[in-house]
């Protein structure tokens, strides 16, 4: 796999209708028009899928969409086939692995400032 399944925007792991078409042998505009015919709440749809603009291989400015996990999960519902499965499986482990990474590094920079925290508060003891 060359191209992340997944990436960080905006705070959140995501992915986006490209990827999926590539990742599903789907054309782009079909997945586009499976996002656009989901049935969900449109503040489930604001909070899960993200319009954006990326550049084609011709160099024209095209429309996708960013999703979250919970977006790219209602998405994928709607494929089947035992290829989509495989697929389906390498997302959800791709977003979980990012997310992980996550709080890894979020855990490790708490601990961090706790550490140095302390060791500054000891500082202002001895010298009071």
């Amino acid at each position: 796999m060359s191209a992340a399944l997944v990436t960080l925007a905006d705070g959140q792991v995501r992915t986006d209708t490209v990827r999926v078409a590539a990742k599903f042998g789907k054309a782009h505009k079909s997945v586009i028009r499976a996002l656009k015919g989901l049935e969900c709440s449109d503040d489930f749809s604001r909070r899960n899928f993200v319009p954006r603009d990326y550049v084609d291989e011709r160099g024209k400015v095209q429309p996708m969409y960013e999703m979250t996990r919970n977006g790219f999960t209602f998405l994928a519902m709607g494929f089947t086939g035992k290829e989509a499965g495989r697929w389906k499986e390498d997302y959800i482990h791709a977003f979980e692995k990012m997310e992980q990474e996550l709080v890894q590094i979020l855990t490790s920079r708490r601990s961090d400032e706790s550490r140095r925290l302390t060791r500054e508060e000891g500082r202002v003891t001895r010298t009071s």
